[in-house]
């Protein structure tokens, strides 16, 4: 029976990602209320524990009502978040199911690649992770640009906002001027005295400047171009972020700023993984050892929930064929495209079909493997390469075309077939 080539291959993608999006969505409340309890836990367990030893906490919210009850509630409902492990499983049910994919092709044939990417971008990355043997002509594909900008943006955010506190790191410097400021002063009143200037009037005015921050004002009226002046340009500079900002912070309510801590943290923590992720794109396989080194880490940042949608590996020409084979078993799925046989192609088919028995989905653009489905035809890849028919031998191949219809026509039915592979894979 000569090979099947098909165009199309009907999935339910829709409730499959209806289960997706409703998995997501509750892993997304899961996370961000693991990630309050984390916060909460610890300032809510002095509470407790103090509380459980019989000392008296009652605390009141300024309106004299009592939220000792409040924060031990918060106390139970953190730890039980905690318990459950509230976090880690909404991030895992953000993250999804992920299967691997080794994707094989002819080196330089650029229309599988730009298919292939088309198709990770489109339909198949977020369940799907692919890894590819690099010859300069594939990009690494990272996280989605939409997902590592919501990032970059929110980090860039929280920089900006968390800017007018990064004048605290002169406050050592601030401290000595004004140390130095009010010593020159005294000295300046004790050797040079004028008329009614002593060491006590100095000094008070300096607590006057004091009393002007404490009041939760800025002594704009008190700069002048003397020794108090330059003093008070010291706590203008130092002390007005703690002056208007704690009002603007006070408009949220509480369990909002929780909220928004929750946000802070996630992204504080995940900004790291952002990067790496951007990093972890290629790796280069030089000797034997890299490549179990290179296995590893692609499996592991499959697992995380930032990861590329799709791996290079430059891979040096005297391990090829190990490299092959150490994946292959290492990933549930191949995707072979066969437009173009070569010798090294042909020999990766039958250590994926034959020895590694790895399920697999062969691809071609569909003038070239046209031919392939008719026994009276015999094509140019028969001709040359006469085990190839053998190999795919009542298999199906899936045809694409490199319009841009073709390509999302592809998309579709690539998102099927792997979805049938991985069913046998399990």
């Amino acid at each position: 029976m000569a090979v099947q080539i098909i165009r199309d291959c009907p999935d339910r993608y829709i409730r499959r990602r209806v289960r997706e999006f409703c998995a997501a969505a509750i892993g997304a409340v899961l996370a961000v209320v693991g990630t309050v309890a984390w916060i909460l836990i610890i300032p809510t367990s002095v509470l407790a524990f103090a509380w459980l030893r019989g000392e008296n906490i009652d605390l009141d919210d300024g309106d004299r009502r009592d939220i000792t009850g409040i924060l031990l509630t918060a106390w139970g409902v953190s730890a039980a978040c905690l318990l459950f492990r509230f976090r880690s499983r909404g991030l895992r049910l953000v993250r999804g199911a992920r299967t691997s994919v080794l994707f094989l092709r002819r080196f330089g044939y650029t229309d599988a690649t730009r298919a292939v990417t088309f198709a990770v971008t489109r339909t198949i990355g977020r369940t799907w992770r692919l890894v590819t043997l690099d010859d300069n002509q594939t990009a690494p594909v990272g996280i989605p640009t939409g997902t590592k900008w919501f990032f970059f943006g929110s980090h860039g955010l929280m920089r900006v906002v968390a800017a007018p506190f990064k004048i605290f790191r002169f406050y050592p410097v601030a401290l000595v001027l004004a140390i130095a400021i009010v010593g020159a002063d005294v000295l300046r009143a004790m050797h040079w005295p004028a008329r009614g200037v002593t060491v006590e009037s100095v000094v008070t005015r300096y607590f006057e400047l004091f009393d002007v921050i404490l009041s939760k004002r800025l002594p704009f009226d008190l700069v002048r171009a003397d020794l108090p002046g330059a003093f008070a340009v010291i706590l203008i500079v130092m002390g007005w972020p703690l002056i208007v900002l704690p009002p603007i912070a006070l408009t949220l309510p509480p369990w909002a700023w929780l909220v928004v801590l929750a946000f802070v943290v996630s992204i504080a923590f995940s900004i790291d993984v952002v990067r790496a992720a951007e990093k972890s794109r290629t790796r280069d396989i030089k000797l034997e050892r890299d490549i179990y080194t290179a296995v590893y880490a692609v499996r592991e940042a499959s697992r995380r929930l930032l990861s590329p949608r799709l791996f290079v590996m430059r891979v040096d020409s005297s391990i090829w064929h190990e490299t092959v084979s150490r994946f292959a078993r290492d990933t549930s799925v191949a995707l072979i495209d066969i437009s173009e046989p070569s010798p090294h192609l042909l020999w990766e088919v039958e250590e994926l079909t034959l020895r590694t028995a790895t399920p697999c989905v062969f691809i071609g653009e569909y003038e070239r493997v046209a031919p392939l489905g008719d026994d009276s035809v015999q094509s140019h890849a028969e001709a040359s390469f006469p085990q190839l028919a053998l190999l795919l031998k009542d298999q199906e191949v899936l045809a694409y075309t490199t319009d841009r219809q073709g390509q999302r026509r592809f998309a579709r039915a690539l998102r099927g077939k792997l979805q049938e592979a991985g069913l046998r894979a399990a």
